[in-house]
């Protein structure tokens, strides 16, 4: 990208900012949301996404870590404030490193190619089931990791995420909702992609399997660093009747999160 394009997204980013309605407790804030991706986006662009830049600014929280059923409205206006002057600092300085540092001879290359992290996650998910088997095939009968229960797919979904993010983050403790503490099963942080996980049982099948999974969605809402949210059904006995149904019921953008839900295997 060029110089001059740069500092030009970057100063509209903030002109934007500027402009952004009041933020509202528990309102309609999807002008704040659109902003905040549009910025995360332009950032990659014009940095590339394994820069510090783009670090630099999703380390910026708007909205509470911790909270309580007694902490007040005014409490997330606040943060959220806060968030805004701390973000408009950090455009400010990007630009002024581009105008001092930056030469045309220096402008970044347009053509590179971004990760698309979120369908990396999707094909590790996809191929889960078809890694169970295969682990199941060892030399000589020698023991191997038969998954039981949601831990043991936990503990291999684990290894598997390792493999191609640096930073995932297993029980990361989400905000309060509903007056109880919660813990996200997977948060890759630097992409801000966070994975729930469940296995279907006697006893956890079509409708508790869906209960429980909006109960999580609407909890994860309050995390500051999840914008997207991937829900892993690993239902290998079949338990769930309609599949493509429960996924299209739940697969959905709520305040600004992309939710995917995944059954996997599919028969």
């Amino acid at each position: 990208m060029k110089k001059g394009e740069a500092i030009s997204k970057l100063e509209t980013l903030i002109s934007r900012l500027d402009s952004l309605p009041p933020y509202q407790y528990r309102g309609d804030n999807s002008d704040f949301d659109k902003w905040d991706r549009d910025t995360e986006v332009a950032i990659e662009r014009i940095f590339g996404d394994k820069t510090r830049h783009i670090k630099d600014f999703t380390n910026i929280h708007f909205g509470l870590m911790i909270i309580s059923s007694s902490t007040p409205p005014s409490a997330f206006v606040q943060r959220h404030n806060e968030g805004i002057k701390e973000a408009k600092t950090v455009l400010m300085s990007f630009i002024d490193e581009i105008k001092e540092y930056w030469t045309e001879a220096d402008d970044k290359d347009s053509s590179i190619i971004s990760v698309d992290y979120k369908r990396t996650v999707v094909t590790i998910l996809s191929n889960f089931h078809r890694a169970v088997r295969q682990l199941l095939i060892r030399h000589s009968n020698r023991q191997t990791l038969e998954i039981k229960d949601e831990y043991d797919v936990q503990d291999l979904l684990h290894s598997f995420l390792k493999l191609h993010f640096d930073d995932v983050r297993s029980e990361e403790y989400s905000p309060t909702y509903a007056g109880g503490a919660s813990r996200i099963d997977f948060l890759i942080n630097d992409q801000k992609i966070a994975i729930e996980v469940k296995k279907t049982r006697s006893n956890l099948k079509d409708r508790g399997v869906g209960d429980e999974l909006m109960i999580d969605i609407m909890r994860y809402q309050s995390h500051p660093k999840v914008k997207s949210l991937i829900c892993f059904i690993y239902d290998p006995e079949d338990y769930i009747r309609n599949p493509a149904g429960l996924e299209s019921d739940l697969t959905q953008t709520q305040n600004g999160i992309e939710i995917l839900v995944m059954v996997c295997p599919k028969s």
